[in-house]
């Protein structure tokens, strides 16, 4: 939803592929800002590396930008939803 993404824009403490990621989750997010996919869907849509997308959906629940209800294994449905 748009106003994910403008949340996102003014708030996010992330840079590069990390940005990139969350942009693209509240994109793709619910009005909630519940999403639930794979990482490989989002590996491929981005063309971005499985393990970076992996390695940076950590980064940001770190950050405390991305809260993971569900953090599967690569080719198993993730949810998670945007705390910005």
């Amino acid at each position: 939803m748009r106003e994910h993404e403008e949340r996102v824009w003014a708030n996010s403490r992330a840079t590069k592929t990390h940005l990139l990621i969350l942009l693209w989750v509240a994109k793709n997010a619910d009005e909630d800002g519940n999403f639930h996919t794979r990482l490989t869907d989002i590996s491929k849509k981005l063309h971005i590396h499985v393990f970076t997308v992996r390695n940076a959906i950590y980064r940001l629940r770190d950050l405390g930008e991305l809260d993971c209800a569900v953090f599967s294994p690569l080719n198993t449905p993730t949810i998670a939803r945007i705390k910005l």
